[in-house]
């Protein structure tokens, strides 16, 4: 009914010289008066929303190469997420490789790790077990000369030679056993004569 009596009238009765309306049925219904937010449907109940929403990425996960790291093809790797990106390093859960292989030496990753070779092993110090000479270098500083030096050591339990070292301002005394001598070298410090146990027992002339 609404279509016969506004079809063909003039939209403005003041200038009915303009177009008539043409008016035909329409193809959908109008939709309620409501307006149409973010998508959602008014008409009578709640629809779900048009748009879908993103599905938050994932995090890649990929398997180091046979030989990248020990040699371990399963060994796997989870980059974690940084602003902007990733980072460039990636934590796994590889057991740690030791820094220092036993024998040999050899490498393996290239950047990730590497087994190098143990030091050398330090020279052994001559060993003062077996010793039985004492040394007094220094002596003359300590205000001691031969003469003196000599007659403190002569007087010690176990002596049997002295000889004097004027390089070393000091001299060498030797004695029956290492428990002797260490038991003079006691002496002497007790008495202020620079004294130690020598690096090789002294030859008795």
């Amino acid at each position: 009914a609404a279509i016969d009596v506004l079809n063909d009238q003039a939209f403005d009765r003041s200038r009915p010289q303009q177009d008539a309306l043409r008016v035909v049925m329409a193809k959908s219904n109008m939709r309620g008066s409501e307006p149409d937010r973010g998508g959602w449907q008014s008409q009578g109940k709640l629809q779900e929303p048009s748009w879908t929403p993103k599905a938050s990425p994932q995090r890649p996960s990929y398997s180091a190469p046979r030989g990248a790291v020990g040699g371990h093809a399963d060994t796997r790797y989870q980059a974690t997420p940084a602003r902007g990106g990733y980072w460039k390093e990636a934590s796994y859960d590889a057991p740690p490789l030791k820094r220092a292989a036993p024998k040999g030496g050899n490498v393996i990753g290239g950047s990730y790790d590497q087994w190098s070779a143990p030091p050398p092993p330090k020279r052994a110090r001559a060993s003062s077990e077996g010793v039985d000479t004492v040394a007094s270098v220094g002596a003359a500083d300590a205000g001691f000369d031969e003469e003196s030096l000599h007659n403190f050591y002569a007087q010690q339990q176990g002596f049997v030679a002295f000889k004097a070292n004027s390089k070393l301002r000091g001299g060498f005394a030797k004695f029956q056993s290492p428990e002797l001598a260490q038991q003079a070298v006691e002496v002497a410090t007790a008495e202020g004569i620079p004294a130690a146990m020598a690096r090789t027992s002294m030859q008795s002339s």
